[in-house]
């Protein structure tokens, strides 16, 4: 026992404490990404993760700086963007598919966190794929300023 005590202090004072710390996290995030069509429950998560729940929301607030319903919501939000961009799913079924049970609210939390619709964030992107294509990708940045300058 005593060696395993002494294995811990240099353990901790080497910070290898701290990187299993981060490891868990990363465990815990990569398990949210891989279910974000799921219900998540905070007691559901600790019992997965063999953690309590003050463990979890500082596992969580440390690396992130974010609550874990914050974590959960965020990275919803951040598939959401990708599913808009990348398909052409309707705003319905991007919203079940990052497990928002009610579209309004995905639609309210989405403007919310990007200050635009999913829909007109959804057309803005295609306008600027457009753009790229039409101009090329180092013109861009030119073509927009040259935009912005006229309409004002």
């Amino acid at each position: 026992f005593e060696i395993f005590k002494l294995l811990v202090i240099l353990m901790w004072k080497e910070g290898m404490i701290k990187n299993a710390d981060h490891s868990q996290y990363a465990q815990i995030s990569s398990y949210i990404d891989m279910n974000l069509k799921s219900t998540f429950r905070i007691e559901d998560l600790c019992k997965r993760f063999f953690v309590s729940k003050n463990t979890l929301y500082k596992l969580v607030a440390k690396n992130t700086g974010m609550t874990v319903t914050e974590l959960i919501l965020s990275k919803r939000l951040n598939h959401a963007r990708h599913l808009l961009v990348t398909t052409d799913l309707s705003i319905t079924m991007i919203a079940e598919e990052c497990g928002f049970s009610n579209q309004n609210y995905f639609i309210r939390a989405f403007k919310k966190s990007f200050n635009i619709s999913p829909l007109k964030f959804r057309k803005k992107m295609q306008e600027n794929s457009n753009d790229i294509l039409a101009y090329g990708f180092d013109d861009i940045n030119t073509h927009q300023s040259e935009s912005n300058r006229v309409e004002k």
